[in-house]
């Protein structure tokens, strides 16, 4: 059985219809709504590994930790190896951060550039990563960024490029800008347009 309880930022509104999802590849996302004091309970789930989702009404929130009895937690991923009680406690971050700026080479702006903000970590890249095409001066925006450390990268024919795959975003990590991000935060940064291995295009130094 999983209940648990989610509790949000201080001066939060009403969580009148919000709930609380595990979602497991190949099986029916398990949901429970948030009770006025944020209480939930799922229920029994079947052993496995799950994604936590939490939607809420009105300004975007994120989840900013997850703690757990009677399970493990590592991020937003809950693992369940045995049939006892688990007790999940949610906290909600609030203030997501933007980034625009422009991507350049030899020192003026390049468009159609894949500009790609990845987690420093390297996971929930489905849900955290960002990604924009530069304008024809260059410029880029990125939206709706969770608060934590990310890298920053930018590269010609980058688009259909395998980049959730490490060994083929590792080079380009390499010389890619580490960034920072705090809650509410709005950033302007100029990031160097890397070459495509294997492209024809001109490398930036």
């Amino acid at each position: 059985m999983v209940s648990g309880r989610m509790l949000l930022p201080e001066g939060s509104g009403p969580i009148a219809g919000a709930g609380v999802t595990l979602l497991r590849d190949g099986i029916p996302g398990s949901f429970s709504p948030f009770r006025k004091d944020g209480t939930f309970t799922i229920g029994a789930v079947p052993l496995g590994n799950y994604r936590i989702f939490v939607n809420l009404q009105g300004e975007p929130k994120y989840i900013q930790n997850v703690s757990a009895s009677g399970a493990k937690v590592s991020g937003r991923n809950l693992y369940i190896a045995a049939t006892n009680e688990i007790e999940l406690t949610i906290v909600m971050g609030g203030g997501l951060g933007a980034i625009s700026g422009v991507a350049v080479r030899d020192n003026r702006g390049v468009d159609g550039v894949m500009v790609l903000l990845m987690p420093d970590s390297g996971a929930n890249l489905d849900e955290d990563a960002r990604m924009d095409q530069s304008d024809s001066d260059g410029s880029f925006q990125l939206g709706g960024i969770i608060p934590g450390r990310y890298r920053l990268l930018a590269i010609q024919d980058g688009w259909g490029l395998d980049w959730r795959n490490p060994a083929v975003l590792n080079p380009y990590l390499e010389k890619a800008e580490p960034i920072q991000i705090s809650a509410s935060e709005v950033s302007k940064i100029t990031v160097q347009v890397q070459k495509r291995i294997g492209s024809s295009a001109t490398a930036a130094n």
